[in-house]
């Protein structure tokens, strides 16, 4: 299978591990290949073994590593990596920076479906790096 035919793999991360489920039962559906990590130190783990994430949904307050400081590591280990923000709590983050964000709970299950659709689509993926870090 090409890689223009693959799966676009997405890594869900969030420390409700209802919530991982939930995001990975709908985004499955989509079409895409879903892995879950209830912390940032287990989505590290995670994406070093995987060796490719196209995309990483992350929360933006977990316990520990925030989901800031994991977009930021991923943004670092592998720049190709798509990042969409998630938070429960209306906080303001810098757009110019992170350009996707959908707010929990996912009432509107295509708000969350066109973030994802949107955040790969910006990114150049044939090119893709394996994890440097």
């Amino acid at each position: 299978m090409g890689l223009e035919t693959a799966k676009k793999s997405i890594l869900v991360v969030d420390d409700y591990p209802a919530l991982c489920r939930v995001a990975a039962l709908f985004l499955g559906h989509c079409g895409y290949d879903v892995h879950t990590a209830c912390g940032a130190a287990e989505a590290k783990r995670m994406a070093r073994e995987l060796g490719r994430v196209d995309l990483l949904l992350t929360d933006v307050n977990m316990p520990g590593i925030s989901g800031i400081e994991l977009a930021e590591w991923f943004q670092a280990a592998s720049p190709d990596t798509a990042i969409v923000l998630m938070s429960g709590n209306a906080r303001r983050l810098d757009s110019r920076r992170w350009r996707y964000f959908v707010e929990k709970p996912f009432v509107h299950l295509d708000v969350l479906a066109n973030a994802i659709r949107q955040a790969l689509e910006d990114k150049t993926l044939n090119t893709h790096t394996p994890f440097a870090a």
